[in-house]
């Protein structure tokens, strides 16, 4: 039997993926919600509800689910002319080390219904509202085709599941620290991979203790602002708490980003010159409206006059520079930075880059379009260009190999 980590945790701190945006969304598809009944003497046989499962669309699951108020002890299942029961108690004692899923006497359970394990199968968990701190458990149950029964899997804590990757996001506290723990998924099975921390503060060269608070802001999910071509903002849109950036190239007019990208982004100068790269500087980052639409303008007009017809001009032109008002440089969360004479590729082939690339997320920045995701994001590598979206997303990002686009639809689900 296939065993999922329990993820139980006695301590929690503030969250996860309820917090940094999905909170609006569940992971599963709702399809009730209700609260459970008892009688006087807590009796266990108590019937809390009754739901159904699509297991494939030839096969449906009868699902009865008993216990008491705050526990949920027995499920019962029929599948065609097949039944079983889960004693739940000794499937999670044996998956969780806990008695059975425990929820306080006025929470609701919530049942989810779902292909989780992306078997082509329909599975379901069991959700309760209340929770310690802002973990909100899910204990999941996976149809096993062979044994023609549902297996409880253990529990889960406010899991994201990703089809397209073949994985399950989770967080977890341990000693204090907020990890994201993946875990895999292939031919039914789920396995753990690894997991990454998301809160406290990274070693440093550099005493940047002052500047921590910019690097990991409490407003942690502030930040995610998505700009592509899909998502424009409007003409009028000018960032508040725009501040000169100190690292600004010497031939250059004093360049701007918010007052919270900006100090992290001088931490992260702190540091790389401690760590010996000093040649690197920033050449543009907020820029106007206006002067995005000057600056592809421009490049328009240099194809054209270069003897290109208008069309692919303007493709050439779109694949690397964003449109007025297409730009993230208008949220003032970005800056092109490299120690080249202008901006190019060949910025990836500089020990600098490579600093940056394993390093930046410590600071809250992000390699903003990656070479090996140019199809999503639409538009070419960029190895001089990063965006701040705090710590605590930026590691999220790294741990799964996600760029921002993909991120953000993640939470959205």
């Amino acid at each position: 039997m296939k065993k999922i980590v329990s993820l139980i945790l006695a301590v929690f701190m503030a969250l996860t993926f309820a917090s940094c945006g999905a909170s609006s969304g569940s992971p599963f598809d709702t399809e009730s919600d209700r609260a459970p009944e008892s009688d006087e003497a807590g009796n266990a046989t108590v019937l809390l509800f009754s739901e159904k499962v699509n297991i494939r669309s030839d096969k449906n699951a009868e699902l009865n689910f008993y216990g008491e108020a705050g526990k949920l002890w027995k499920i019962e299942y029929a599948v065609g002319s097949s039944s079983g029961s889960i004693e739940v108690d000794a499937a999670s004692r044996e998956a969780t080390g806990v008695d059975a899923p425990a929820v306080s006497d006025d929470s609701h359970f919530r049942f989810f219904s779902r292909d989780i394990n992306y078997d082509g199968n329909g599975d379901f968990a069991i959700q309760s509202r209340s929770a310690i701190g802002d973990v909100i458990p899910y204990y999941v149950w996976l149809w096993n085709e062979t044994g023609g029964s549902f297996v409880f899997e253990g529990e889960l804590e406010n899991p994201i599941f990703s089809p397209e990757e073949s994985k399950i996001y989770c967080t977890a506290v341990d000693r204090g620290i907020e990890y994201l723990r993946i875990y895999d998924v292939a031919n039914g099975v789920v396995t753990f991979s690894n997991e990454q921390p998301l809160t406290g503060t990274p070693t440093f060269k550099s005493d940047l203790s002052s500047y921590e608070e910019y690097m990991a802001p409490a407003d942690r999910d502030g930040y995610l602002i998505l700009v592509n071509s899909e998502n424009a903002i409007g003409e009028n849109y000018i960032p508040k708490d725009l501040t000169n950036l100190v690292d600004t190239r010497s031939d250059r007019a004093a360049q701007q980003m918010t007052k919270t990208a900006a100090k992290a982004l001088e931490a992260m100068y702190i540091e790389m010159r401690a760590s010996g790269y000093t040649d690197v500087s920033v050449t543009s980052a907020y820029r106007s409206y206006t002067r995005q639409k000057e600056i592809f303008d421009m490049y328009l007009n240099m194809n054209l006059a270069n003897g290109y017809d208008y069309d692919t001009a303007y493709a050439m032109v779109a694949s690397d520079t964003a449109l007025p008002g297409q730009s993230e440089h208008q949220t003032g969360l970005c800056c092109d930075m490299h120690n080249l004479s202008s901006a190019s590729q060949a910025f990836a082939n500089q020990e600098a880059y490579k600093w940056l690339k394993e390093n930046c997320w410590k600071f809250g920045f992000i390699l903003r379009y990656p070479d090996d995701k140019e199809d999503i994001t639409k538009i070419t590598f960029e190895p001089w260009h990063y965006r701040f979206v705090g710590r605590y997303h930026a590691a999220k990002m790294r741990a799964m190999g996600l760029c921002l686009e993909e991120y953000v639809k993640l939470l959205d689900q």
